[in-house]
């Protein structure tokens, strides 16, 4: 019973982990003028290959709060709120996909590119 209760809040903790950094992802600011013409931000791909995390943290010691380590590791912002965002999305080079492949955890299937575009 203690297992299943601990993989529960392990699962619920990871899913939030990746809730918030789809957030930062889906926050960042489209840059109009194709200087930052990239799927994946380098503040994203940073948290995404980092090895501290909030389920690490929290393996680490489960007594803390999940939404204080967030906030200590990845701070109150989560990008962009007094920037204009435009609805477009830039084309995905193969370099941007590989980098949405490498924030995933996906075993040992590779998802199709379009899965990684919208992801």
């Amino acid at each position: 019973m203690r297992e299943q209760l601990l993989l529960a809040i392990v699962v619920t903790i990871a899913f939030a982990s990746f809730t918030y950094i789809t957030v930062l992802y889906l926050r960042q600011p489209y840059s109009v003028h194709g200087s930052s013409n990239i799927m994946v931000s380098h503040k994203v791909y940073d948290l995404c290959q980092g090895n501290v995390t909030v389920s690490s943290e929290l393996a680490r010691d489960p007594t803390l709060p999940p939404g204080s380590v967030a906030k200590k590791l990845y701070g109150d912002d989560v990008g962009g709120h007094d920037e204009h965002r435009s609805f477009k999305r830039p084309n995905a080079t193969a370099e941007d996909l590989e980098k949405a492949y490498q924030c995933g955890k996906w075993g040992s299937t590779r998802p199709s590119d379009l899965f990684l575009r919208v992801s």
